[in-house]
């Protein structure tokens, strides 16, 4: 189960929404290039994230990749 909370971006204004994990069932990534974030459920996807499953913009999924502004793609942001 996942909520949702909102970001801003500092940067250009943005606002948008971002997934918090409340489950042990699945793990959240995000892309390193768009931030574009990944819910994964399945224990073989989570063993081939950094080699060989991409995001559709063909950047790395990483557990520890920042949010990003789905705008102008800054890590500069806030949540509330």
């Amino acid at each position: 189960m996942s909520e949702m909370y909102e970001a801003a971006c500092k940067v250009c204004g943005q606002t948008f929404k971002l997934f918090k994990l409340s489950s042990d069932r699945s793990d959240l990534f995000r892309c390193t290039i768009c931030g574009e974030e990944h819910q994964i459920f399945s224990p073989t996807l989570k063993e081939m994230i950094g080699s060989s499953v991409k995001c559709n913009c063909g950047g790395n999924l990483s557990a520890d990749a920042p949010p990003r502004c789905p705008l102008c793609l800054s890590t500069d942001i806030t949540t509330e």
